[in-house]
């Protein structure tokens, strides 16, 4: 179904405006609002090349972590996004006829949980617009940003990369920061998968600034150099 432009802005617009306090404090943790606007700007993107319904795309984009709270950060948010998401759609009408598709999305938005055969293009595009935020450059600031959150030691003392064991996710933030580059082959669109590459450059590119920071100086980067790094790159592929 086609739908003007400024119906779906309008309709995201009062989505946003009904849970877009619950994102404004999780920055502290790296998924605040900023996360949603970079999530939903992709979907879009992706939609309009995948000539899918943007409608659920952008409404689940903006409710799949407004489940997050700064009480369980992650633990369970899917559960509490899913709750958010029938109220907000019970709300509002234009969403009534695509709710099962904005369930499914929230529901399925992670790409380190299975995902079930079948599922609408929709759904898809949601996945990877979260996934691909998690990757690259802003994936290993929010990693990093809700590793000092919870105390997580940036690196492993012996192996800081990651590359002779499996990643502990619990136990340093560049072991998860690794474990990303497993999510790119989790990427389904054609659009989301060229950029899911672009993402996984970047990772790289940030393991050879670090050892290169090592190197120089002879200490490893502690987290406020890490992210002096990140903050640096991300300028530099702006201005690019």
């Amino acid at each position: 179904m086609t739908r003007p432009v400024e119906v779906v802005r309008e309709v995201h617009a009062r989505v946003w405006a009904a849970v877009g306090h619950l994102w404004e404090p999780n920055a502290v943790f790296g998924h605040g609002a900023d996360h949603a606007y970079r999530a939903y700007m992709t979907g879009q993107r992706l939609a309009a090349a995948q000539s899918a319904d943007p409608l659920p795309v952008g409404a689940a984009c903006y409710l799949m972590d407004a489940g997050l709270d700064l009480r369980s950060g992650r633990r369970d948010h899917i559960a509490r996004g899913l709750e958010l998401a029938h109220q907000v759609c019970a709300t509002i009408p234009e969403l009534r006829e695509v709710r099962e598709i904005v369930f499914a999305a929230v529901e399925h938005h992670e790409a380190d949980n299975a995902l079930p055969s079948g599922q609408p293009l929709e759904v898809l595009i949601v996945r990877d617009s979260d996934t691909l935020d998690r990757l690259g450059l802003t994936g290993a600031r929010m990693t990093l940003t809700y590793g000092t959150w919870i105390g997580r030691p940036l690196n492993h003392p012996d192996d800081p990369f990651c590359e002779h064991r499996e990643p502990q996710l619990n136990g340093y933030s560049l072991d998860y920061v690794r474990h990303l580059d497993s999510l790119v082959d989790a990427v389904s669109t054609p659009e989301g998968r060229e950029l899911a590459e672009r993402k996984k450059s970047e990772q790289s590119g940030l393991r050879i600034l670090l050892r290169s920071h090592w190197e120089r100086t002879g200490t490893f980067p502690d987290y406020a150099a890490a992210f002096q790094i990140i903050e640096r790159e991300l300028r530099d592929t702006v201005d690019r």
